[in-house]
């Protein structure tokens, strides 16, 4: 994309389209607050990750797919008399690539943020499938520079 934008710069052409593609970065706002909130450790069920989530979504929706994508996409194929070989050249391969990547990013958001709460069951106190088997596990660096285990350690001891 930054050589798209290069080009439209250089040449003083298809600056709308480049700046159509420029609109993906509000949500990446929506994206950015997502991780903060989850480096923050907030909970997926609070209300506003909750609400940052749907935005998020949305704002996927509406900048990447529907405004930028496919604006792009039709405008590639709509001008392309007027565009260089060299800027249909590179713009094509870089559409092509975009979509891919926002298609695995919008299932990653979609299976992580909305199908999560159909699969996940948070543990009630009647669930006892995880007491008494977690341990916690502790490593040594031996001489050899590898990590041991404290139960490996104890046994070499």
């Amino acid at each position: 994309m930054l050589s798209c934008l290069v080009y439209s710069i250089a040449e003083c052409q298809f600056i709308a389209h480049t700046v159509i593609g420029l609109v993906v970065e509000v949500n990446s706002v929506f994206l950015h607050l997502r991780k903060l909130m989850q480096i923050m450790q907030v909970g997926f069920h609070h209300p506003l990750y909750r609400i940052i989530c749907l935005m998020n979504l949305i704002s996927f929706i509406v900048c990447r797919f529907a405004f930028s994508m496919v604006l792009i996409s039709h405008g590639l194929f709509v001008y392309r008399y007027r565009m260089s070989t060299l800027y249909f050249t590179i713009l094509v391969p870089t559409v092509v690539i975009m979509w891919i990547i926002n298609i695995v990013l919008f299932w990653r958001l979609l299976t992580n943020d909305v199908l999560r709460e159909h699969s996940v069951k948070p543990l009630t106190n009647n669930d006892h499938a995880l007491k008494g088997s977690i341990h916690p596990v502790t490593a040594v660096v031996n001489n050899n520079h590898a990590a041991v285990s404290s139960d490996t350690r104890n046994k070499m001891d």
